[in-house]
């Protein structure tokens, strides 16, 4: 049996009445034995008061997606990383020169969009 799974910790319509929704997304997914977020929401307080109530701990997220530079996908970033600063971050090659460059500083990886893709292809596809 599969232990699979997929959390929305961010949206704009109301699922759960525990959490708080914003114009924005993240969620998390488990697949195998990784812990996955995907964007971090529109910003820090909504996205880890969330995680809390899906009982989410930052320390165990093993790797970030972000899907694009829109604050409304990565507006939670900085309070993301205050909680796990070892996290290996995943974006796209067109994110600003400057972003990437914040996080060099801040000693964070930045992997190729197929590194992540090798190691998950058999079981995502990313479109779009």
């Amino acid at each position: 049996m599969s232990n699979d799974s997929l959390a929305i910790v961010v949206n704009n319509y109301p699922y759960d009445e525990e959490l708080k929704t914003a114009w924005g997304f993240s969620s998390f997914i488990k697949f195998n034995e990784y812990n996955i977020l995907f964007d971090t929401g529109p910003d820090g307080d909504t996205f880890l008061f969330n995680m809390n109530k899906l009982k989410i701990d930052p320390l165990e997220i093993n790797f970030l997606i972000l899907s694009h530079y829109h604050n409304d996908h990565i507006g939670g970033l900085n309070s993301f990383i205050d909680k796990n600063p070892d996290v290996k971050i995943y974006i796209p090659k067109c994110f600003p020169e400057n972003f990437k460059k914040d996080l060099i500083k801040r000693e964070f990886f930045l992997l190729s969009p197929l590194d992540f893709e090798a190691l998950l292809k058999s079981h995502f596809y990313f479109l779009g």
